[in-house]
């Protein structure tokens, strides 16, 4: 009898030894399996990574180049024209295609609108007011200095500054191009004023294309010359 229960025991230590060695070998193979499924995981989160941020360098790469293309086309155009010698023109060139592409503008576009305003002369002044490089009125100037924290207008004879006026003018045609949805409304109303032109759509009335028609036309002799037509 007492060897029937010593091979009992025996068998009884044997099967618990089988099934902790188990349990022990199950543990660490689930152990081995989740620590391959992490590195896998962070290895593919970081593949994941490094291919966003390669997609995101070349769209860089491209906006770069795009930028770089546009700054020499207007460099060009503005040394086209000798009425600019009076100011470094790569600077004036940098400083449309920046403040262009930060409100979503063609750059050409407006310099073909600084173009039709004021043929580059930064000193001219209108019969109504009007001043510098882009014809901003000084009450608009100051609203639009208003609206954006990046502009300080403190006396309206910084507009005949190249940097100012054109800071102002194309903040101020982007303002537009939000407020009517429409390029050419925008366009129409940075001639005649957005509440002119706004009377004019609710009379019923066509608004007045001739300055659109200028601008246009300007835009489409600098796209030659920059070879973007």
């Amino acid at each position: 009898m007492k060897q029937r229960f010593s091979s009992y025991s025996t068998a009884l230590l044997m099967l618990a030894i089988f099934i902790g060695a188990f349990v022990i070998l199950n543990f660490l193979y689930i152990n081995k399996v989740s620590n391959s499924i992490q590195v896998l995981s962070k290895a593919s989160s970081l593949a994941g990574d490094k291919y966003h941020q390669l997609a995101e360098d070349v769209q860089d790469q491209k906006t770069r180049m795009s930028f770089a293309a546009h700054v020499m086309d207007i460099k060009n155009i503005l040394d086209s024209d000798i009425r600019t010698t009076s100011y470094n023109t790569m600077d004036f060139a940098y400083l449309i295609a920046k403040e262009s592409f930060d409100n979503n503008l063609d750059p050409l576009l407006v310099l073909a609108v600084i173009k039709t305003e004021s043929s580059f002369r930064k000193m001219v002044v209108s019969h109504k007011g009007a001043i510098g490089l882009m014809q901003i009125l000084p009450n608009t100037a100051q609203y639009v200095s208003d609206m954006n924290d990046h502009i300080e207008l403190s006396h309206s004879n910084e507009l005949f500054e190249p940097n100012t006026n054109i800071m102002i003018g194309i903040n101020y045609l982007s303002y537009l191009v939000n407020k009517f949805e429409n390029q050419k409304y925008a366009i129409i109303a940075y001639n005649m004023g957005p509440t002119g032109l706004i009377r004019k759509i609710k009379s019923g009335e066509n608004p007045p294309e001739r300055y659109y028609r200028t601008v246009m036309k300007h835009y489409q002799q600098i796209l030659n010359q920059s070879g973007r037509a």
